[in-house]
């Protein structure tokens, strides 16, 4: 079964701990395909997720996005490529809290 997992964060993490992709699929245990999948889709398995997981020394859940966060991240993700216009799209997007 394949889950959401934030790849900004993974891609984050990656970088201050200062390593290429191959090094991080050879202190996971994943091939240097999964981590590219992983980094550009934020898709992978369960097995994958606690590997990387267990790398970073964190908790499984704090890598994968529930369905709130993910318009989030979405946005993050657009207001990075885009900039204002993408972060107001992400801010149109974004569900309205009921009180």
């Amino acid at each position: 079964m394949d889950i959401m997992i934030e790849s900004v964060l993974v891609k984050e993490l990656r970088r201050q701990w200062s390593w290429s992709q191959d090094q991080l699929a050879i202190a996971a245990g994943l091939s240097l395909r999964t981590v590219q999948r992983i980094e550009k889709k934020g898709i992978c398995s369960l097995e994958s997720s606690q590997a990387l997981a267990a790398v970073f020394e964190l908790k499984v859940a704090s890598l994968q996005i529930d369905k709130v966060k993910e318009l989030g991240d979405l946005g993050v993700r657009r207001g990075q490529r885009w900039g204002v216009f993408g972060k107001l799209w992400a801010f149109a997007q974004s569900p309205i809290p009921y009180s």
